[in-house]
């Protein structure tokens, strides 16, 4: 299933005015007749259970092979205006601006792996920023124009990345598609952390020692999941992300899967067809099954964050409910750290994305200018 950023723009809308359930008594919800297979594969992860994710995690040496530049053209940097309006974004978004724009690729676990590349002229060198989409679509045309509209005061002195993830199109100019199957939350990460690494064989001005990694929804997963894994990463912002796989909202998702009750969220066809569904019949074992959600529970490996990190969430989000950034500030609090966290009122999935971003200009210009 796949799902873009405007394709759910009316979707969400609609579906906000159809979960008004006041006139609902307020009765407890029946017990689940998947509690115990619930309570199995959701029970905190042990210490020993980490440290086998671990392991595994520092086997994947992120590797640059057959880097290469695809084609360079020059890209309209601009939101249409009817975007710009809904989104009630910064006017300033709407002004006409065409950039250069690189596509790259590099094979990383055997496939070819594909994103695009911004840099400013000249020979200085160029800290990074790096943007994790959201969406299971690949990195559309809309997310990357709002990031260089957020970004266009620091364009002249910063490089932007953006990677498309395994089986996804870069969504403007050839959309060429990243070879292998998707895997959300996981083999993402190799992708992100290898097409990093091979951006900067291609153009020696980039500077690895300032990097800021921005991710939203899913690619907000991504972002701190990576900088949990790579001391490369040194500072993290993430909008609307989703942080918890062993807590109640994803556990009441796979009550639903396990139900036949179907999701339509990015990244959830897979879990529930890889993970889930396998469980539930016997053809994975509870500790696979388990392994499979804590290594994609951000909130788990708390410890690892990097000290920059700042957090952002519509209080009003439908699609990863605020209390997804909650339970990470309460698991960073618990380990005597406290990351900076913004809760946007009246603001869900979406409209909260040019609010955030361009919140994020001064933690960015801080990271990468200072």
């Amino acid at each position: 299933m796949r799902r873009t950023l405007l394709g759910t723009l009316l979707a969400t809308s609609l579906l906000l005015g159809a979960c008004d359930d006041s006139s609902s008594p307020n009765l407890p919800p029946p017990a689940s007749p998947h509690q115990a297979l619930l309570d199995a594969l959701f029970a905190p992860a042990t210490t020993a259970e980490t440290t086998a994710v671990a392991a595994e995690w520092a086997a994947r040496r992120p590797e640059v092979n057959g880097a290469r530049i695809d084609l360079e053209s020059r890209f309209a940097a601009e939101l249409p205006f009817l975007v710009v309006s809904y989104l009630k974004a910064p006017s300033a978004w709407s002004v006409p601006d065409t950039v250069p724009v690189r596509l790259m690729s590099h094979v990383v676990d055997g496939f070819r792996h594909h994103g695009a590349l911004w840099t400013p002229s000249g020979t200085a060198k160029l800290p990074i920023l790096v943007f994790a989409h959201g969406g299971d679509d690949g990195i559309d045309s809309i997310q990357w124009r709002a990031v260089l509209q957020t970004t266009r005061t620091l364009r002249d002195s910063i490089a932007i990345l953006a990677p498309s993830f395994r089986s996804e199109p870069v969504g403007f100019l050839t959309r060429p598609r990243s070879e292998g199957d998707p895997s959300p939350w996981d083999r993402d990460i190799e992708d992100l952390r290898s097409f990093v690494r091979a951006a900067v064989s291609l153009d020696s001005r980039l500077d690895t020692t300032r990097i800021c990694l921005v991710g939203y929804s899913r690619g907000g997963g991504v972002a701190l999941l990576t900088s949990e894994r790579d001391p490369l990463f040194t500072s993290v912002a993430t909008i609307a992300a989703p942080t918890t796989f062993q807590g109640p909202w994803v556990r009441a998702l796979a009550d639903s899967i396990l139900s036949g009750t179907g999701v339509n969220l990015p990244g959830v066809d897979h879990i529930a067809t890889t993970v889930l569904l396998p469980y539930q019949q016997g053809r994975l074992s509870l500790d696979s099954a388990r392994r499979e959600l804590i290594r994609r529970s951000a909130t788990t490996w708390a410890r690892r964050l990097p000290d920059h990190l700042q957090l952002h969430h519509g209080m009003t989000d439908i699609t990863v409910p605020h209390a997804e950034m909650e339970r990470l500030v309460q698991a960073s609090q618990a380990l005597g750290r406290s990351p900076s966290s913004r809760s946007w009122p009246n603001l869900d999935h979406y409209m909260v994305v040019p609010k955030a971003l361009e919140d994020l200009t001064a933690f960015i210009r801080d990271q990468l200018l200072r």
